[in-house]
């Protein structure tokens, strides 16, 4: 009607204004303060960096855990390796038959008068039928043995005593009888006595 003032214009529900445009807001985010469906509120980054702090301290517990257990079982190994019995005893000398039973058996009475007998011509006669054995048979019997054959059968006393130093510096504790039998002898023309007793108390105190 050209005759009346004319009416401010009412915007419709739903319609956007231009000062709507401009402020960035619409009828429906005024109106309720609803997001519109279908837009996801934005993740925080703390949030994600929290969560993985988590993440890694899980993982280096369980790390720690199973390592205590590896080195547990380790230390109880080790310490059951280390608290089992030491057998120290010294290993006792072989037996007259035990030396006697090392040479052929052709030469078993020649070897047991070597190793027992306090009586020279015996010891001698012994010492003769080992000195003589063949060669094949020689290689078979303990060189301490062909070594109190010819302790036995030397006439030069420096030849016994190089024997006899011979028999300590090889250790040579299964001459013990041998020596303990020639020391009980009634003869001693080279003076053997003392360094046979010094050798005796040596190997005795070693075995």
């Amino acid at each position: 009607m050209s005759g009346s003032a004319a009416s401010p214009l009412v915007p419709t529900p739903g319609e956007v204004t231009h000062a709507d445009a401009r402020s960035g807001t619409t009828a429906a985010t005024k109106t309720s303060g609803v997001r519109e469906p279908g837009i996801l509120p934005r993740k925080s980054p703390r949030g994600v960096w929290i969560g993985v702090a988590v993440a890694l301290v899980l993982v280096l517990a369980v790390l720690a855990y199973g390592r205590s257990k590896t080195d547990e079982s380790a230390g109880k190994t080790a310490v059951g390796t280390e608290s089992a019995p030491v057998d120290t005893k010294p290993t006792p000398p072989a037996t007259v038959d035990e030396l006697i039973a090392q040479a052929p058996a052709a030469y078993a009475e020649d070897v047991k008068m070597l190793l027992i007998s306090r009586h020279p011509q015996a010891r001698r006669l012994a010492s003769e039928a080992i000195a003589g054995a063949p060669s094949r048979d020689l290689k078979k019997i303990p060189e301490y043995l062909r070594d109190f054959a010819r302790l036995e059968l030397a006439d030069d006393c420096d030849d016994k005593k190089a024997i006899l130093k011979k028999f300590e510096a090889a250790e040579e504790v299964r001459a013990l009888s041998g020596l303990k039998a020639i020391a009980g002898g009634q003869s001693d023309p080279c003076e053997l006595r003392d360094e046979l007793t010094r050798l005796i108390a040596r190997f005795e105190s070693g075995a």
